[in-house]
């Protein structure tokens, strides 16, 4: 639980401020004097314990306008609560509200739980006016408390010396009068004078009283034989009657102990004859783990028989067609390969029609038309070519190449031109009269192409027909190659024949593979039953000399239940064995608690005749004896105290009766119950004394022996600030004389040192202290208001280490107006936060 934030609502001169983004650790919280460093202190230690009114010592921090209200935010992992408090009876109402989690309206308490409001002033929430408080005789009981707390006591040894104090001097103190015991002195010396008074006054009947006295004096010495003689009677009753007692049970005691030893002997011997075979219990368990097989046995025995006569069975099945070829095989890829080779020839004989009904139709087509076109041809005249023209472009061809040749001769390039322009034009010319065919008329030459393309299409449906042919032919033969290789052609080629042989040929083939499978289970079944057999027999041949040969499969039960037997004859005697050894261990022990019991009687007998100086022999008529004595001693004297007793009553009653010695025995009863009285005021207070002094020597050793343990940091933080100027600081419990121990031997009480090194000492001694009080007051945070302002830069380093070594412990707020103390601050603790105000800027 650590404090989050400060928020002054209404408080002194700060109004709706809030002082947030405080550390887990060291806070630095620097500003200018007039800032509100001191009025954050304040307020703090107000929330948790209370505004101060107008009567106290201190500033009461009233706001110029309204009344005061401030608000604390503590937090840890589980939520965070705001504790705020506001102007009212009471020092001001508080409300402990949740921001996150479960609500908890005892917060406040379990956080200042052990921490009264000055402890906290003193040692918490201080600055320079509360540096010195710390040895103040006000704060002394506050540092006590605390020492307590933070060593586990629930009260205060100072508190507790206070009451013993009190309580002594309320019994007896010197020359005072109203102490009890010096009332009751008074009283006593009163009553001694008015005994001599009334002893004087009764002289005259001194005889009486010297008879009386004499009486008196007898009288004690009779009581306090009587009383003597009825305790030695009663011991001697007692001593009688456990001598009985014990003399009884020693008696039945020694007949037990004879009883239980001839029962031991009796199930020693029973133990003796027991016979278990050793060579049965070496393999019992393995032979029972055998046994337990024996149902498998017979169920194996009664599967042989079955797949035997399955086998037979099957194999019958598989020879009833004795048709059918050997070397015939039903497979999925025959039945496939007879399937497809099926489809096959459908399709091929199927081609085969389709393609010479195709032939025919084309071979009628081309007689028709041929014989239309042979009307056709008779009835047309060709034309022929022209010779003129032809002719001319030969004429054309040759005189053109002859100028062509000339001109190269000549070389007469226009010659040459002319040459090639009349050698092409004879060249087109010879290729026209070349090419161009003789005119037909236009029906011939139509007759003419069809008859070419019936022609071409019948020729391509006779070849399609023959090749379809030939590829029925081929499939055939295949069909046939392969039914002759698989030699399922015992049926004929027909393939629903065939399939027909393939299904006769799969039923021989799963008879015969459930004769094969009905044979090797058969044979499992005698190996595994032959195998159980061997285990067996090998187990019993140790005991059972019968099974040395192996028997057959029939003879397996038979040892078996041999076997059974066997085991169960040798758990039977290890049951009455174990159950003999339990009775005889049963027995064993009952017989030296027996024993146990006959010693602790015979050393009852032994005490109770020591005791009276008797032999143990036969002590108890003896000591009968002594007891009768003493009884008949106590009568008589008994008689006797009576008849003095009845004298010393008479005497007194007949002094009494003239009221001297009636006066005399009031005022000696009276002395002695005043002696009395002063005697347990005394006592009383000697206890009171005696505890104080104890409890002082208690703290003393606690202060030289457990006081390390919560000063040892306070010397070495003041050492350290010092650089060792002074070594070691003493502190005792009451908070008063601190000293210091310098470096040079000498001790220093603080009233020696200087301000500033006495304010580091104070410093060192809050450090110690928080560091000792563990889980008191562990939620709260320690505010310091420029408490380093004194201290030379040396030491102010000394400081600045202390504190962040008390902000690794403990949530503490540094308020300062100095910037390099929070820079030195600020430096020494990782993660510290550094807070910044402006003068009045809270407001």
């Amino acid at each position: 639980m650590r404090l989050s934030s400060i928020e002054a609502l209404r408080y002194g001169a700060l109004e709706g401020a809030c002082l947030d983004g405080i550390s887990d650790g060291l806070t630095v919280i620097l500003g200018p004097n007039e800032s509100g460093k001191s009025t954050l202190t304040a307020l703090t230690r107000h929330v948790l314990y209370g505004f101060v009114d107008g009567r106290a010592k201190e500033a009461n921090y009233q706001p110029a306008a309204g009344t005061r209200a401030a608000r604390l935010v503590f937090a840890d992992d589980s939520g965070e609560w705001a504790i705020e408090r506001v102007e009212g009876k009471n020092r001001g109402p508080f409300t402990v509200t949740a921001r996150r989690g479960v609500e908890r309206s005892g917060l406040l308490g379990e956080l200042v739980s052990g921490v009264s409001e000055q402890s906290y002033r003193v040692v918490f929430g201080f600055g320079l006016d509360e540096m010195a408080a710390i040895e103040s005789s006000d704060s002394a009981e506050i540092v006590a408390r605390l020492y307590a707390a933070g060593t586990g006591l629930s009260v205060n040894p100072i508190d507790a010396r206070r009451t013993l104090e009190a309580s002594a001097a309320s019994l007896w103190a010197p020359r005072a009068q109203k102490p009890a015991v010096n009332a009751l002195a008074s009283g006593i010396r009163d009553c001694r004078d008015r005994l001599r008074v009334l002893e004087a006054a009764a002289a005259n009947y001194a005889a009486e009283q010297v008879r009386a006295s004499e009486l008196a004096e007898r009288l004690v010495p009779l009581r306090e034989r009587v009383g003597e003689l009825e305790v030695d009677r009663r011991t001697l009753e007692r001593d009688t009657t456990r001598m009985s007692d014990a003399q009884n049970v020693l008696a039945e005691t020694v007949q037990a102990a004879a009883d239980i030893t001839a029962e031991i002997a009796d199930l020693e011997r029973s133990l003796e004859m027991l016979d278990i075979d050793e060579r049965v219990v070496a393999v019992a368990p393995r032979l029972s783990a055998v046994l337990e097989e024996t149902s498998a046995f017979r169920e194996r025995i009664k599967a042989i028989d079955s797949f035997e006569a399955e086998e037979v069975e099957a194999t019958r099945r598989a020879n009833v067609d004795e048709s059918l070829p050997a070397d015939a095989i039903d497979s999925v890829a025959n039945r496939s390969e007879v399937e497809t080779r099926r489809d096959q020839l459908t399709q091929y004989r199927a081609d085969v029609a389709s393609s010479q009904r195709a032939a025919e139709q084309a071979e009628a087509h081309v007689s028709s038309i041929e014989r239309a076109s042979a009307d056709v041809e008779e009835a047309a005249t060709p034309a022929p070519r022209s010779r003129a023209a032809l002719a001319l472009a030969v004429l054309a061809f040759v005189t053109g190449a002859a100028a062509i040749a000339a001109g190269v001769i000549l070389e007469q390039f226009v010659a040459v031109g002319l040459g090639v322009f009349v050698l092409l034009a004879g060249i087109i010319a010879l290729t026209v009269v070349l090419v161009r065919k003789p005119q037909v008329s236009s029906e011939q030459g139509s007759l003419t192409a069809e008859v070419a393309r019936a022609r071409a299409d019948r020729d391509t449906a006779v070849s399609l027909a023959q090749g379809a042919q030939q590829r029925l032919d081929s499939a055939i033969a295949q069909w046939r190659a392969w039914l002759g290789e698989q030699h399922l052609d015992a049926f004929g080629e027909d393939p629903v024949a065939v399939r027909q042989l393939l299904e006769a040929v799969a039923q021989r083939q799963r008879s015969l593979s459930d004769a094969r499978r009905a044979s090797d289970e058969a044979t499992r079944a005698r190996d595994a039953a032959e195998a159980w057999v061997v285990r067996l027999v090998d187990l019993m041949r140790g005991f059972d000399p019968s099974a040395g040969q192996l028997p057959a499969l029939s003879a397996g039960l038979e040892f078996a239940s041999r076997a059974r037997v066997a085991i169960e004859r040798v758990r039977a005697a290890e049951d009455e064995r174990t159950q003999i050894s339990r009775q005889l261990d049963a027995t064993v022990v009952s017989s030296r608690k027996i024993a146990e019991r006959l010693k602790a009687t015979r050393a009852v007998i032994a005490e109770v005749a020591a005791r009276h100086g008797l032999p143990p022999e036969d002590a108890l008529p003896e000591l009968q004896a002594v007891a009768s004595a003493a009884g008949s001693e106590l009568a008589a004297l008994r008689e006797e105290l009576e008849r003095a007793s009845t004298e010393h009553a008479r005497l007194r009653g007949v002094l009494d009766t003239e009221g001297h010695d009636r006066h005399m025995a009031l005022a000696r009863q009276e002395l002695e119950g005043l002696r009395a009285q002063a005697e347990q005021a005394a006592d009383r207070y000697v206890v009171a004394t005696l505890a104080v002094r104890l409890l002082d020597r208690a703290r003393e050793r606690f202060e030289s022996e457990r006081q390390p343990e919560v000063v040892r940091t306070a010397g070495r933080v003041f050492s350290a600030m010092t650089k060792g100027r002074y070594t070691d600081v003493r502190v005792p419990m009451d908070g008063t004389g601190v000293t210091v121990l310098a470096s040079d031997g000498t001790v220093r009480g603080s009233d020696q040192l200087s301000r500033g090194t006495a304010e580091q000492l104070y410093l060192a001694l809050r450090i110690g202290l928080i560091g000792s009080l563990g889980a008191t007051g562990s939620a709260l945070p320690v505010l310091m208001d420029d408490v380093v302002v004194n201290f030379d830069p040396e030491r102010r380093e000394g400081a600045v280490r202390a504190i962040a070594e008390l902000a690794a412990m403990r949530q503490v707020l540094f308020f300062t107006c100095h910037p390099e103390t929070a820079a030195a601050l600020a430096a020494s603790v990782s993660g510290a936060a550094v807070l910044s105000l402006d003068r009045c800027a809270l407001r």
